[in-house]
């Protein structure tokens, strides 16, 4: 008898959701790929920073060991060592991979990979691309997913927002249900596995470089019904290209690896802080390092490449280049560029296993729906990497798990139920009444996080951001419809996302209040220095109607020891 294959259905078409369906698709394994939107408006094609891999063959000192060590250490220690070591050393063969699949790579004059520096590192082995890397990346991933789709062994179900995940009697995943966002029905479908590639909760600041649907939904999901979340109060705060508005860009990174310096410039003086304070590392030093420094004069801080030859800059930096000219009006040439602190990504996220399994039995998350990669800080170059090889890790441990499983045949009852479950949270939503307006309660939100759980937090602050949010749940029983149709209704399920933000949020504050030491973004004005002794930790929170539970896991540190992060 032919064994029946797993029912797999991965959450997100970002660059960890492409690259574990694509890996779960080469092992012959049926796909459900589900996501809200279409890849081209993933977070991912934001990402203009390029890849970080230990493969310049002119950096003889250079090594995947040097990679890995440098990771740790910028991270503060906080991340997993056994994965990020696996990540460093899989990043050459990555590079091959994307080579052979037409990822364009800028080029030196003979024709080799341009490998340039970037923050973080004084090594060169940032790789960027002419255009938006994860953009460029993204469209190369989905045309090889399409040849599976014609195939008939992908599924893609676009304009799906995860619901819930359901459990049998022992507490393992058995299945899952969506919400439609044109019609609002609810599906509910029997699944082994469900891989979370949903992105992290970066939107649920203000001043995000992540788009707003980076609300941590899928996360939140999850969290109410069992799964633990790992050192989510660990934000990453970066500085970012500010045109005014909503006009945020990440592409510091890149302004880095073709020579920019930082810059700060008031009425009658000018200077270059980070040269002055780390003349070791100058303008590579940490992002978190930085931001310290913006927090202090944060209206004068630039970014400077006026310095460099204006061929050099057009023909390195030119989609930079066209951008900086529509919306700041002017250019790389001939000014310098403004800054502003933001939120770059999330660096918390589910707490899974080393095999990237959550607390619930078969759910597993990669990307930035994870915690492992990354620790306290993250290099920007990292991100990206971290992205691939959690994709394909989740996806060959999501088959490892199924195959020793016993398919479990779920009523059609146990289904409608879920679904009459999920219907009767949307028909609650819509009888809501009172003053509140969703818009405005998520606006006060992301602002009350980005002052109260931002680059300089204080046991004061966060405790009255506590409140707050305490408050906002209050808050959120008033809230009232301007549509309660069953078409398109955007506003209701902006409702049912932040609910799982605010638990998000909840937990964050809690777990950055409890967590008494500064390291890497989080930095606490009350206690300034790292704390190895207490806090060498992961955050473990669990979901709890009466707030978030906090406990805490000790750090494998087996492969490094733990030292100071220097930049001088």
């Amino acid at each position: 008898m032919a064994l029946k294959k797993p029912r797999l259905i991965v959450v997100g078409s970002g660059l960890s959701g492409m690259m574990a369906s694509l890996s779960l698709l080469e092992m012959g394994m049926p796909v459900r790929l589900v996501s809200y939107h279409p890849p081209q408006f993933s977070n991912s094609v934001t990402n203009r920073s390029g890849i970080c891999v230990a493969a310049n063959p002119k950096e003889f000192s250079d090594s995947p060991e040097k990679h890995f060590e440098e990771t740790l250490q910028y991270g503060e220690y906080l991340a997993n060592q056994n994965l990020v070591r696996e990540m460093c050393y899989k990043a050459p063969e990555i590079l091959n991979f994307l080579s052979r699949l037409g990822v364009i790579f800028h080029q030196t004059p003979e024709g080799n990979p341009d490998f340039r520096t970037s923050e973080g590192t004084r090594f060169f082995r940032l790789l960027t691309s002419p255009i938006s890397f994860g953009r460029r990346l993204l469209y190369l991933l989905d045309g090889q997913l399409k040849r599976y789709e014609k195939e008939g062994l992908l599924a893609r179900h676009e304009g799906l927002e995860l619901a819930s995940t359901l459990m049998n009697p022992k507490g393992d995943l058995c299945g899952a249900s969506f919400i439609n966002k044109k019609t609002l029905a609810v599906e509910a479908w029997p699944a082994d596995a469900v891989i979370l590639c949903a992105g992290g909760y970066g939107g649920i600041f203000s001043n995000s470089i992540s788009s707003s649907f980076t609300s941590g939904g899928a996360m939140g999901a999850v969290y109410r019904v069992g799964a633990k979340l790992a050192n989510p109060e660990m934000i990453q705060f970066a500085p970012a290209v500010d045109f005014g508005g909503d006009q945020i860009f990440s592409i510091v990174n890149a302004m880095l690896s073709c020579g920019a310096r930082y810059r700060i410039i008031g009425e009658s003086f000018s200077s270059f802080p980070l040269e002055e304070k780390f003349p070791l590392w100058k303008n590579r030093a940490a992002y978190d390092e930085v931001v310290k420094l913006m927090v202090e004069r944060p209206s004068h801080f630039y970014l400077d490449l006026t310095h460099r030859p204006k061929d050099f800059i057009l023909t390195r930096l030119s989609e930079i280049e066209d951008l900086v000219h529509k919306f700041g009006k002017t250019s790389l040439t001939k000014n310098p560029i403004p800054l502003n602190i933001s939120v770059l990504c999330s660096l918390g996220g589910l707490w899974v296993d080393e095999n990237l399994m959550s607390s619930i039995p078969g759910i597993f998350a990669a990307g930035n729906c994870q915690y492992h990669y990354h620790g306290a800080s993250s290099l920007e170059g990292n991100i990206i990497l971290a992205s691939l090889v959690s994709g394909m890790k989740a996806a060959t441990q999501a088959v490892y798990y199924t195959s020793g499983l016993e398919q479990e045949n779920i009523s059609q009852k146990i289904l409608d139920e879920e679904i009459k479950k999920q219907e009767g949270i949307n028909r609650d939503i819509a009888v809501l009444s009172g003053a509140e307006t969703i818009t405005h309660l998520f606006e006060d939100l992301r602002n009350q996080l980005f002052h109260g759980l931002g680059p300089v937090r204080s046991e004061k602050d966060l405790i009255g951001l506590e409140k707050l949010i305490v408050q906002m749940r209050e808050r959120a029983s008033h809230i009232h419809l301007s549509d309660v149709s069953r078409f398109l209704n955007e506003e209701l399920l902006n409702v049912r996302r932040f609910n799982g933000s605010l638990d998000i949020a909840h937990a964050a504050v809690k777990a950055a209040l409890y967590r008494k030491e500064s390291r890497g973004s989080h930095h606490r004005i009350d206690y300034p220095k790292r704390d190895d002794e207490t806090f060498l930790k992961t955050t473990k929170v669990s979901y709890s109607t009466s707030g978030p539970q906090i406990a805490y896991e000790d750090v494998d540190t087996h492969l490094v020891a733990p030292k100071e992060r220097k930049f001088c």
